[in-house]
């Protein structure tokens, strides 16, 4: 289970890589069922713009009494949360650490705290009018979810 958060880290570590280089970037609000979060629309490749939402927590962090259980839903929270920096990756090697730091330069945070995700959405031109994307969308125009998990270090 450890070795699958860094994996998942990783995996969002590669994909800011893809996605940065930004241009012009603005905030951008969604609504989960633990509370609100801030992100920020990028142009990526060709023009495209993504939705970037990064270190949004999907368990209860791993520390003292959870410390080698299984994972707890987070607490919802009030307001909404900034989800715009990278979180700590899961501890790990040296060598996994110098990994990250050649993709994100000046990366070197690690914490037992870091079972959060980094999300990127394709944001298409009439996307903000749509409130419910699931039951608005026909199966031929849904886009299609891919979960990554790759090798690490452990």
């Amino acid at each position: 289970m450890f070795s699958l958060h860094i994996l998942c880290y990783l995996w969002g570590i590669l994909l800011m890589t893809v996605v940065g280089g930004a241009s012009a970037r603005r905030g951008v609000e969604r609504h989960t069922k633990y509370g609100n979060v801030k992100g920020v629309i990028e142009a990526v490749h060709g023009g495209h713009r993504v939705e970037k939402f990064l270190g949004i927590p999907y368990a209860k962090p791993p520390v003292g009494e959870l410390r080698f259980e299984a994972p707890e839903a987070p607490d919802t929270w009030q307001g909404t949360k900034r989800t715009v920096d990278l979180p700590p990756a899961c501890p790990q090697p040296r060598m996994g650490v110098d990994y990250i730091n050649i993709h994100v330069p000046g990366f070197n945070r690690t914490s037992e705290d870091c079972l959060y995700l980094n999300i990127y959405a394709p944001r298409s031109k009439h996307r903000h009018r749509q409130r419910h994307v699931k039951s608005e969308r026909p199966s031929s125009t849904r886009l299609a979810v891919i979960v990554f998990v790759h090798g690490g270090s452990y």
